[in-house]
């Protein structure tokens, strides 16, 4: 029943161009109802399975358009990779076309050239440059005469830079930056000289002036600040020899004899090789040397030493060695005892104290010193009365009555209270 043709079974009961004969009971060709029923359910299934199947393929016709647009705008033409073997024949008029180009480029504005920032005052990292002028106002030295309180704010913020504090600048205490020259100066330190109205030029006869040998004489030990009081000490000084006005055996050492250490120590005290070597021969004064050991003493001071007689243990042990007068030695000799501080006077007033009143008894005047000679005049001799052994009005006196240039003539004969009669 299924496979049934609708139109023929139409035809077949309806007739040819009539109507369909009313039912009867009788009639053969008349239908039950519920056969009717059947055949009209059938119609409805299969138009309902026509429907079904008309939409599925319009569905998957929809769905393949659909697909199809959209690889069409994916897909991008793929240009195969040149073969490296072929070589590329180039056509000048040809103009290859924008492949990714799939809309027209926006138009943008060209950027606007914008003005660097005016700076209208100075940057505030530097403690210097936020208040004082950036160019000098006032002369070198302007400064100098005030009170740390008296300053202006900014003065004491270069004040600062330079290394003073209150205690410094109201004491006049030098600091590291007045003894350095401009070139040896931060570009800060710099910056903060000439707040106080110095220059290049200006600032290094500022400290032509200021470092001086003895700078710091002047003051005590505590005043001293801790950079110079290190470098005392590496000259040997400590607080009580400062204080005291006592020399370190390093003083007492030429310039070309100490090391760099000592050189860098001695030039924060003020002094150079010039200026050392000078000092070194003033504070040389005779018997200078003797409170130091052997073993402290510079090797030119040995040297010479030994070359007048002596040995360590004479040194160390205080032993006098004074054999010869002034001018007994020769130049060798008088060299040496200038070496350790000694001239003409002072080296003969250490003989005459170790000298023996009898001494030269036995001495003829040609055999006596110049220095004996002289002496020996001022006490009434001749060379007649000293060959004959005879008194002089002066000799037959006694020491009280003697005159002070009587008892000098007669010191340098060993004589004294004592032994004079």
């Amino acid at each position: 029943m299924d496979d049934i043709d609708i139109e023929t079974f139409e035809d077949e009961h309806n007739g040819q161009g009539g109507k369909s004969p009313s039912p009867s009971a009788n009639d053969e060709w008349s239908v039950s109802p519920a056969a009717g029923n059947a055949e009209g359910a059938r119609r409805k299934k299969f138009k309902l399975i026509v429907a079904g199947i008309t939409l599925v393929l319009i569905s998957f016709i929809f769905l393949a358009l659909q697909l199809t647009v959209k690889a069409g705008k994916a897909r991008v033409p793929e240009i195969p990779s040149p073969d490296p073997d072929v070589p590329e024949i180039v056509n000048p008029d040809f103009v290859e076309p924008d492949h990714e180009a799939t809309e027209p480029p926006v138009k943008t504005e060209p950027p606007v050239k914008t003005e660097p920032p005016v700076i209208t005052s100075a940057p505030t990292a530097s403690p210097v440059a936020t208040s004082a002028p950036t160019h000098r106002v006032v002369e070198a030295g302007h400064y100098n005469d005030y009170l740390w309180g008296e300053l202006p704010t900014y003065v004491q913020e270069a004040a600062k830079v330079l290394g003073y504090d209150k205690r410094t600048w109201n004491k006049d205490l030098k600091v590291e930056a007045s003894t350095m020259l401009w070139i040896d100066m931060t570009a800060e330190m710099q910056d903060a000289a000439t707040v106080f109205g110095y220059d290049a030029e200006s600032w290094d006869t500022y400290v032509s002036e200021v470092m001086k040998p003895g700078m710091y004489d002047q003051y005590y030990w505590e005043e001293l600040e801790p950079r110079i009081q290190e470098a005392a000490s590496v000259l040997g000084y400590d607080e009580w020899m400062w204080d005291a006005g006592e020399n370190p055996v390093t003083i007492f050492w030429l310039w070309e004899e100490l090391d760099s250490e000592v050189h860098l120590a001695a030039n924060k005290l003020g002094y150079d090789s010039i200026s050392w070597n000078a000092n070194m021969a003033k504070w040389t004064k005779p018997g200078v040397f003797e409170q130091f050991k052997w073993e402290l003493l510079p090797p030119r001071v040995q040297d010479s030493a030994s070359a007048l007689g002596y040995t360590q243990y004479m040194w160390d042990e205080g032993e006098d060695h004074w054999p010869l007068l002034w001018s007994q030695l020769d130049a060798s000799a008088k060299s040496d005892a200038a070496v350790l501080g000694y001239d003409d006077e002072s080296w003969n007033a250490e003989v005459y104290k170790t000298t023996d009143h009898k001494k030269y008894n036995t001495y003829y005047w040609h055999e006596l010193p110049i220095e004996i000679q002289e002496a020996c005049l001022v006490l009434g001799y001749t060379e007649e009365s000293w060959n004959a052994d005879d008194e002089t009005e002066i000799t037959v006196k006694a020491w009280s009555n003697l005159d002070q240039e009587h008892r000098v003539a007669a010191r340098k004969l060993g004589y004294d209270r004592e032994t004079w009669y």
